[in-house]
This record gives structure tokens, sequence and C-alpha cells, in this order.
């Protein structure tokens, strides 16, 4: 006798799992740093801020400058975020396939913001 439950829906994460947003989300924050006064001598790799939201990823810039992001920071980023992925973000191959082949409720998890997530 199985002790498994049936499976009722599928959860998918959504960046890395359905599309890959953080080389985007990481040159968006780069081309940002770049564009401040001080910001060539910002050093900042992909694994520094893999994986952290938004606002740990900052205080991480943060850290390195020594001094706080202009207010507008953050919102300028995200503007530009959401204007690359309009034309850059790519599926994960095979993602849409394998949605329209469930034949079971699913949906997304993410714990980036809803509105970055209805972006993607």
């Amino acid at each position: 006798m199985s002790s498994r439950l049936p499976l009722r829906a599928v959860l998918f994460d959504c960046d890395g799992t359905l599309v890959d947003s953080e080389p985007i989300w990481l040159a968006t924050v780069r081309d940002a740093i770049a564009a401040l006064p001080d910001g060539p001598a910002i050093t900042l790799a992909f694994s520094d801020i893999e994986g952290q939201s938004m606002a740990r990823s900052l205080e991480i810039v943060e850290e390195r400058r020594g001094r706080p992001l202009p207010p507008t920071f953050e919102a300028q980023v995200r503007a530009e975020m959401a204007r690359r992925f309009e034309t850059e973000l790519q599926e994960i191959p095979g993602a849409t396939a394998v949605l329209r082949g469930l034949r079971l409720p699913c949906c997304v998890a993410s714990n980036g913001p809803r509105s970055k997530i209805e972006l993607l």
C-alpha cells in the first residue's frame, strides 16, 4: 500500500524554472551603478546578488559604496529592468511546453514582488 498522496497541483518557482531574469537584473544594476559618479569603483559579481531580494542587493551595493544610494536609484533600476524584460527576457527552454502539457492546476511562486512577476 502506497503512502503517497495523489498529486493535486504543481507550484513553479518563476526565476530559473520558467524564465531567467537574473542576468538581466544584474546587467541593469551594473549599468545603474556605472552611471553613478563613483560607480566605476564599485564591483559587483553575479554571485554577490544572485537569489537576493532587491532590498538586500541594494544594501550590498551601499556597503561597497560606503554611503547610501540616491533616493531614486531603486525606482530607476526597476523601471529599466521592466523595459529590458519586454525585449530581452527568455523562457527556460521547454517551459511553455511543460505548462501547456500539464493536466493539473498550477501556479507560479516567487519571492519577488507581484508587479515584477506580472512582467514576466
